[in-house]
């Protein structure tokens, strides 16, 4: 082969590579109106789920699906509006024997993959007072500046929020990084992870009763808290304030940081 034929194998193969990435990528988008009070759901299965404010109040769902060797298209987006919930799923293909994965309350239950190598990656602009649930299994989660409350569920990923509500947050492998209100929670919030720290910004307008517990870390807050029973390294049952909704904390291998937001 002369050095001109290796150089044309060379540029055949680079062509065919961007043509074969270029196949292997596909695009869903949906945009309309979303106002207060509506939640919007992000389920995934493997890929990250960003979020940001919208800048004109309208909700924007983008959902990038790529494969190194499955078709993209064997993974469908679908989009379900039940009263004020709307759900935008990537729905994967199933093993023989298994349900079909839904986009609906159902679908909640079970989310199977049957090996497909698929990523879809949500990216989601979220409009002023509206709830984002966004849950995956395999990727991170990020949702930065919001305004609504915030509930994040992943397994093998990190999760970074931040909102003027109040937010939650879970995985087993990976930190969790929030930034929230100290005002207008629910019942109780929890924040836990297996595998990673916690660090949790708030507003220094907090009463509620915490429980945070690690087993290979450290415990520091920059709240007065009053100890309910022994005070241990890795283990604090205490009011913050005069008490209130509960705030739970736990990890196995990595240390909680409960901050005053703005420190």
């Amino acid at each position: 082969m002369t050095a001109n034929d290796a150089r044309t194998a060379l540029v055949l193969a680079l062509l065919l590579l961007v043509a074969r990435g270029a196949a292997a990528s596909d695009d869903f988008y949906w945009s309309g109106a979303a106002g207060p009070g509506k939640t919007v759901e992000i389920r995934n299965i493997n890929g990250d789920i960003h979020a940001e404010p919208a800048r004109d109040g309208k909700l924007e769902v983008t959902a990038i699906r790529t494969a190194r060797k499955d078709d993209p298209e064997t993974v469908r987006i679908e989009f379900t509006q039940v009263g004020d919930h709307l759900m935008f799923c990537a729905l994967y293909p199933t093993k023989a024997g298994y349900p079909a994965n839904t986009c609906d309350a159902k679908g909640r239950s079970h989310s199977h993959s049957d090996n497909n190598d698929v990523t879809v990656e949500f990216r989601v602009k979220v409009p002023a007072g509206v709830t984002l649930e966004a849950h995956t299994v395999n990727g991170g989660i990020e949702a930065l500046r919001l305004t609504g409350p915030i509930d994040a569920q992943t397994v093998n990923g990190e999760v970074k929020l931040s909102t003027t509500s109040w937010a939650e947050a879970s995985t087993v492998n990976g930190s969790l990084e929030v930034a929230m209100d100290g005002r207008g929670w629910p019942d109780g919030l929890d924040f836990r992870t297996v595998n990673g720290d916690i660090r949790l910004d708030v507003t220094d307008a907090v009463n509620a009763d915490l429980r945070a517990e690690t087993m290979n870390g450290d415990i520091a807050s920059d709240f007065p808290l009053t100890v309910l029973g022994r005070m241990k390294r890795n283990k604090v049952r205490a009011t913050i304030g005069r008490g209130g909704p509960e705030l739970a904390l736990a990890t196995l291998n990595g240390s909680i940081e409960l901050r005053r937001a703005g420190r």
